[in-house]
């Protein structure tokens, strides 16, 4: 029988689509997962990654294969990801090595330099306006 050399454990089906074994009897009982006893045990029958078996289903639910390839899937991202944990771990390590952009100022304000405004007394009325209304005031006759 073709059936039984595709058909794999309800425990490794189980695995497979990660739930539980009573998940993969339900799914059975509901025909959303086809499956075949042989000797009293469920044997689930696996499709490869695209293929569906034909059956009634649910929109959601995957094949084993599919399972299968999203859980390689999912190794390969969470290996990139602890890659990219420790770069930037290293990267973090690194930043206190780095020179300052611009020298520190008395309040702690990393400025490139002097105040604007340094030596020339309390700003007037005309220069506590923003920019905009200057400009708009210069330009009056």
């Amino acid at each position: 029988m073709q059936e039984e050399a595709a058909g794999v454990p309800a425990g490794e089906a189980a695995r497979a689509l990660g739930i539980t074994v009573p998940a993969v009897r339900k799914r059975i009982r509901r025909g959303t997962l086809r499956a075949y006893k042989v000797e009293g045990e469920w044997r689930v029958i696996v499709h490869p990654p695209g293929q569906t078996d034909g059956g009634p289903g649910r929109p959601g639910d995957v094949t084993i294969g599919e399972a299968v390839a999203q859980a390689a899937r999912l190794q390969h991202l969470e290996d990139e990801v602890a890659f990219l944990r420790g770069l930037v771990a290293e990267l973090t390590r690194r930043v206190p090595e780095l020179p300052a952009p611009f020298p520190r100022r008395e309040g702690g304000d990393p400025s490139p330099g002097p105040s604007p405004n340094a030596g020339r007394g309390a700003p007037t009325p005309l220069q506590r306006r923003g920019w905009l209304s200057r400009l708009v005031r210069s330009r009056r006759p």
